[in-house]
């Protein structure tokens, strides 16, 4: 995913114009592998595995998000299918939201009764598998995709499937009822009343 990042900001003398350029950066997951294979069908693979983030930012009246980057580069042989783990990506982050009612909820000492704190801690760690696969004429080449498309398919099939992990949405409030009810203290009488 790109996003949008200020670039270079120029000011122009005498009247003080500035310009400043929008530069688009990618984000989310991005898997390079380099592969060399041996005469007995060992996989080297030199693999760097960047995760970069986008963190809203405002700049000078500007929406710039920040982008935060993890990046990890590694270099290994396994031999033909073969599946090699990765991970150690791990990310912590921490967020507090405020809410209130405005003006009240910031009074010193008694804003507390008017609002409410939420602390969030988010923490993820990316694993990532390859399977290498040595192929060595177009009918073995042939058989693997059409392996890779029925698994793709299976497994588009299992999350479509798959629970939601979204809590539903609270049901809303029953509409008030046009008969109230009678208080019980009172008598048989009051109850006549109300019918």
């Amino acid at each position: 995913q790109a996003q949008p990042t200020i670039g270079v900001t120029q000011v122009t003398e005498p009247i003080a114009i500035v310009t400043s350029t929008i530069e688009y950066r990618d984000t989310g997951v991005i898997l390079t592998v380099t592969p060399r294979i041996s005469e007995k069908r060992l996989v080297a693979m030199d693999i760097k595995q960047e995760v970069s983030d986008a963190i809203p930012n405002l700049l000078g009246g500007t929406q710039s998000p920040i982008i935060t980057k993890r990046v990890a580069e590694t270099s290994v042989v396994v031999a033909d299918s073969q599946t090699l783990v990765l991970g150690g990506l791990l990310e912590e982050r921490r967020t507090r939201d405020r809410e209130g009612i405005p003006g009240l909820s910031r009074i010193p000492v008694l804003g507390y009764l008017f609002g409410q704190t939420t602390d969030t801690v988010k923490k993820t760690e990316l694993l990532i598998l390859i399977t290498p696969r040595v192929v060595g004429d177009p009918a073995e080449a042939r058989a693997l995709y059409e392996e890779v498309r029925r698994r793709s398919r299976e497994l588009e099939k299992a999350i479509q499937q798959a629970p939601s992990m979204v809590p539903p949405a609270p049901l809303p409030a029953p509409p008030p009822s046009e008969n109230p009810a009678p208080n019980p203290g009172q008598g048989s009488n009051s109850l006549r009343e109300w019918r």
